[in-house]
């Protein structure tokens, strides 16, 4: 393991800011940034070597990517936080316009969730929403499918109809 992914897992590890699915997602995060970093030629980084010019870099590497708006600051987020454990914080710019990150772009205003449903219910009548969440995640259950609200937002916004 390189020397910046480690120094990084231990700020991690020892850190218990957040839930903990928070604290294993920034970890995922920094671990890839790290290995960004070393692809993109900085080698025998620390983890308090942390330089604008990196910052920069990736930036740049993000959008030439095409990534989202909302990917890109959550992976500024990550820097940031990064950056304030080896009080660094002067090293990121505190707003995400500096780097030419572009606002997110929102769908529509409406919920595709009421598209789908018009002015009725996801929910059949009769049922109430935790016995219909039940008897969904009966059925997720049973199909070996577990952590599946994401895909239900999903599902939700490409505005998929039940056929």
């Amino acid at each position: 393991m390189r020397d910046l992914n480690y120094q990084l897992k231990q700020i991690c590890k020892h850190s218990h800011e957040g839930s903990f699915e928070t604290r294993v997602g920034r970890e995922r995060q920094l671990t890839a940034i790290a290995n960004q970093l070393h692809e993109l030629g900085f080698r025998q980084l620390k983890a308090t070597s942390l330089k604008q010019k990196h910052i920069q870099t990736l930036v740049d590497l993000w959008l030439k990517q095409n990534l989202s708006p909302g990917t890109i600051k959550n992976r500024m987020s990550c820097l940031r936080w990064w950056a304030e454990k080896v009080n660094k914080r002067a090293v990121v710019a505190g707003s995400n316009d500096f780097y030419g990150i572009p606002d997110r772009q929102f769908v529509s205003d409406q919920s595709k969730a009421k598209d789908l449903a018009g002015l009725g219910a996801l929910i059949p009548g009769g049922r109430k929403y935790i016995e219909q969440l039940r008897i969904y995640e009966r059925h997720t259950a049973n199909a070996g499918l577990s952590k599946m609200h994401g895909l239900r937002h999903a599902y939700a916004q490409q505005g998929c109809r039940i056929t």
